[in-house]
């Protein structure tokens, strides 16, 4: 997930496991019908990471509380980024649980189930600048140092967009953290749920994330042409788990600087 590398450090928060059977090989063709095979790239936390050997983060969790209400045992597939849609489509697992945003483009290809998070990129500033980059879209139209994480989504947007702006690649987060609080860059620009891990992770240090996101976009579970029985139940659990407030206390435990 390169893209947003989510998403996208690690969450000094405290992992939260349900213990609900969950095993993480491959399964075999024909799975049992109680078996929920999902499809995660484990290398972007705060969304899905490996911590002690186990597949952890948002959609970890968010999956096997899905597969407990529904009933069903749930089987991580590990997966390359890139290979997370055409393993869909191969049947190679029934639903992707990864981060994934709605694109029109991936729209054309799997069918996504309801949004469950709204994020897009935002800004880690230092406290005392929090002020001037609350609409951060300024660093668009101002000679301002934007650290960024090389090759990511918001390296691409800010080689396309930043007008003015003087753009510094990082090999990682807290490389740019570091810069940030130095003062060798202004502002550090990356997807929200890394953003708001690093504010929370370094919450004494001078640094914070902006309110408003710089872009938005929509994360949805994915799933094959036409979603079938499964999109159909996931829906209904999402729905149930917004309107008693579950949806808000599992993202919170992951996201706490929403």
């Amino acid at each position: 997930m390169k893209l947003s590398r989510f998403l996208i450090g690690v969450f000094g928060l405290g992992v939260v496991f349900f213990g609900l059977g969950a095993c993480e090989t491959t399964p075999t063709v024909d799975p049992a019908p109680n078996l929920m095979r999902v499809g995660i790239t484990p290398n972007a936390p705060p969304m899905a990471y490996k911590a002690g050997g186990e597949i952890t983060g948002l959609e970890a969790e968010l999956a096997r509380t899905l597969a407990q209400e529904l009933g069903k045992e749930v089987a991580f597939v590990p997966t390359a980024w890139e290979n997370l849609i055409p393993g869909l489509q191969a049947n190679q697992f029934d639903i992707v649980m990864s981060g994934m945003a709605i694109t029109r483009d991936r729209e054309m290809l799997v069918s996504f189930g309801d949004p469950y998070l709204e994020v897009g990129l935002t800004l880690l500033v230092r406290d005392k600048d929090m002020w001037t980059y609350e609409y951060p879209k300024v660093i668009l139209i101002t000679p301002v140092k934007v650290g960024v994480e090389a090759g990511t989504s918001s390296d691409v947007f800010i080689q396309r967009n930043g007008l003015k702006a003087t753009r510094v690649p990082f090999d990682s987060p807290e490389a740019a953290v570091a810069a940030l609080k130095s003062g060798s860059i202004d502002v550090f620009l990356s997807d929200a749920p890394i953003i708001w891990r690093l504010a929370a992770e370094h919450a004494t240090e001078g640094v914070a994330a902006v309110p408003r996101m710089l872009t938005s976009k929509y994360l949805a579970w994915a799933y094959p042409q036409g979603g079938g029985q499964l999109r159909q139940e996931a829906n209904a659990v999402l729905a149930k788990w917004k309107a008693s407030g579950t949806l808000n206390a599992i993202v919170g435990r992951w996201i706490p600087m929403r």
